[in-house]
């Protein structure tokens, strides 16, 4: 009868341990895919912030050069170009900040980019050097404000 007993505290033993093995295993494999997951969100927000940042620099400075080729009366096929350089841009950073929408838990990021691409666009504004450089400013802090909030998001 003694075999019996310790044969069945054996497999009960057995069965016991088995059972939380494998619920450490079924937890670990979900940290394991959560973790996966964040990387992976926190990856794509670090593109998609690159991009847009990449894109908003390049849609000021092709604002610029348009302004000044545009008031030195330069040739009309530099003015031609200039004006295309600034709608390529534009589109790019506008698809750029689509991405940003995408993301999850992003509301105040997104308002913050579309406040700097909405700031970018008043250089289209500016009358006179003075003017521009004034809305150039007013760009430029606007996009520190969204890499800064962006920055803050990937800590």
């Amino acid at each position: 009868m003694d075999t019996l007993w310790t044969s069945a505290i054996a497999v009960l033993g057995t069965l016991l341990g088995s059972a939380a093995t494998h619920a450490f295993q079924q937890q670990t494999a979900r940290r394991g895919e959560r973790l996966t997951r964040e990387e992976r969100l926190r990856q794509e927000r670090l593109a998609a912030y690159t991009a847009f940042s990449r894109a908003l620099t390049e849609y000021r400075r092709s604002l610029y050069v348009r302004f000044n080729v545009e008031h030195e009366r330069a040739a009309e096929d530099r003015q031609d170009t200039a004006r295309w350089d600034t709608y390529t841009y534009r589109s790019a950073a506008e698809q750029a900040l689509v991405h940003i929408r995408l993301l999850p838990d992003d509301a105040a990021l997104v308002e913050l980019a579309q406040h700097a691409l909405t700031s970018a666009h008043e250089l289209r504004q500016a009358a006179d050097q003075s003017g521009m450089s004034a809305r150039r400013e007013r760009a430029k802090v606007a996009h520190d404000a969204f890499l800064a909030a962006a920055a803050d998001r990937m800590r």
